[in-house]
């Protein structure tokens, strides 16, 4: 048998200590997602306490959970729930139920007089989710959702969300620079002009050279929590059409925006949008 020399146990003491450290944390995190899943809304005392754990170490945790989109923060100084990643992980379809029960009957509208899919997205930590995305079709299926994360500069209702993102200065010192994401944008001044530009428009469109793509702020309170948005074949995306297009999307975010601030869904019948028919655009 092989003594270890003194420096080679010291190494393997502070392996084993590091490994131990790791899963203990990881057991700390798993107890704190599994506690604000079952709580409503716990703030970080709350938290801590229900988990044992120190303030501090607590806090810690939940900012590395927030940075990766497992939880986030319904705002400063407020309570946790889970964030989109956690529902992601699981394929699963809860995550910000509230926005989805109230735009999806308004999405369907759209969706139908558009004869265009339509989606209904977040930003999280300068990531995009799609909470839910109304398909053409006889039966107007609904993808489960939200899908997982992608890449804000790569869609018009990322770039749309950046741009009205509050903590937009904060995101963009993260996130580099689109690159091919967004040809147009080559420095940070040239970004921060383009977004300004979407704000000043109230809406951003992208095309791809193939399909062009849509997206309209959906108002809070005073923020805007989410975007709606649709896609289609750039040549339909033309002269009187894309016009009809773009009244009906802005009808139709701005009619979302209003159950949203009144915190109640659509009743069964009701037609909010009267310009949404079902005649081609």
């Amino acid at each position: 048998m092989t003594l270890l020399r003194p420096p080679d146990r010291l190494a393997r003491i502070e392996i084993y200590f590091r490994n131990t450290q790791m899963i203990q944390v990881l057991h700390r995190a798993v107890n704190i997602l599994e506690y604000i899943a079952q709580a409503q809304g716990p703030g970080l005392g709350e938290i801590a306490a229900a988990t044992q754990l120190h303030l501090a170490t607590a806090a810690r945790i939940l900012k590395t959970l927030m940075a990766a989109g497992y939880v986030e923060q319904v705002a400063p100084k407020k309570g946790y729930i889970l964030g989109p990643m956690a529902y992601a992980l699981a394929a699963g379809s809860g995550y910000r139920q509230d926005l989805v029960i109230l735009a999806e009957p308004i999405m369907r509208q759209l969706s139908r007089a558009l004869k265009q899919p339509v989606i209904l997205v977040v930003l999280r930590q300068g990531r995009r989710f799609i909470l839910s995305q109304i398909n053409v079709g006889e039966m107007m299926a609904a993808s489960a959702g939200p899908q997982l994360p992608t890449n804000p500069y790569q869609s018009a209702t990322g770039r749309l969300l950046l741009a009205y993102e509050t903590e937009r200065k904060k995101i963009l010192e993260r996130l580099p620079l689109p690159g091919s994401a967004w040809p147009e944008v080559a420095t940070r001044r040239q970004l921060r002009l383009a977004l300004a530009h979407i704000r000043t428009a109230g809406l951003a469109v992208r095309f791809t050279g193939e399909t062009a793509g849509i997206a309209c702020p959906i108002w809070g309170t005073k923020s805007v929590p989410a975007a709606l948005g649709t896609f289609l074949p750039e040549s339909q995306f033309k002269a009187q059409r894309r016009q009809n297009i773009l009244r009906q999307m802005r009808q139709a975010s701005k009619a979302i925006g209003l159950l949203i601030r009144k915190g109640r869904p659509l009743k069964e019948g009701a037609k909010p949008v009267s310009n949404l028919n079902h005649k081609p655009v």
